[in-house]
């Protein structure tokens, strides 16, 4: 079932919201089609739970897109656990270091969305379990995402990455690099409570326990 589907369904109203889309097809001068792309916003506005669904549907593809992306690149070189539930927390990517003899867990945080971002009280938090955090942002968000790690007092230990479509290509640009925090992590127990738990929805690469 589409958006367009849900939308109909939640709301009597909605023929109307599919009429406005209609008319941006339609309509030639530059004026007009903001008119009627603001008739739609304040439409969305007026109905909380439409608005809410709205958002929630183009996140989560955002959010999937993202993530697709960074496994692609990064799986040779890592463990990568998707969505990984640790404490009262969890991760949205996080991964493992696979060549190296004292590797480094890197946590990623993903914002595809203004209120999502600001929200997020707990993200320092996730530092207790990596060397370093990412937030992952839309170009749009790099300001916003920005502004929150430099109000953060571990700012130094936590870095920006935006993905950016150019074309019909995503590229991955660092905008911040972050500092380990050198904190030492039993990588072994780490895999272990990762394959015991269950708390995760996805690993990428063999996760083999060495002892």
């Amino acid at each position: 079932m589409d958006i367009f589907q849900k939308i109909k369904q939640s709301n009597e109203d909605a023929n109307r919201l599919l009429k406005l889309t209609e008319q941006i097809k339609n309509e030639k001068k530059y004026k007009d089609i903001l008119n009627v792309i603001k008739s739609i916003r304040t439409f969305i506005y007026k109905n909380k739970n439409l608005y809410s669904t709205f958002i929630s549907h183009i996140s989560i593809h955002k959010s999937t897109t993202i993530k697709k992306i960074f496994i692609d690149k990064f799986k040779e070189k890592y463990w990568i656990v998707d969505e990984f539930g640790i404490k009262n927390l969890r991760f949205d990517l996080y991964s493992i270091e696979r060549f190296n003899n004292n590797p480094k867990i890197i946590g990623y945080e993903i914002k595809t969305n203004k209120q999502d971002l600001v929200n997020d009280k707990k993200f320092e938090k996730y530092l207790n379990y990596c060397n370093i955090l990412y937030f992952i942002v839309p170009e749009e968000l790099k300001e916003e995402a920005l502004k929150k790690i430099n109000s953060s007092s571990l700012k130094k230990h936590i870095g920006l990455i935006i993905v950016k479509k150019e074309l019909e290509e995503y590229k991955i640009i660092y905008i911040k690099i972050p500092k380990s925090n050198n904190k030492v992590f039993d990588i072994e127990n780490i895999k272990r409570k990762i394959l015991e738990t269950g708390y995760f929805k996805y690993i990428y690469g063999i996760l083999k326990i060495n002892n």
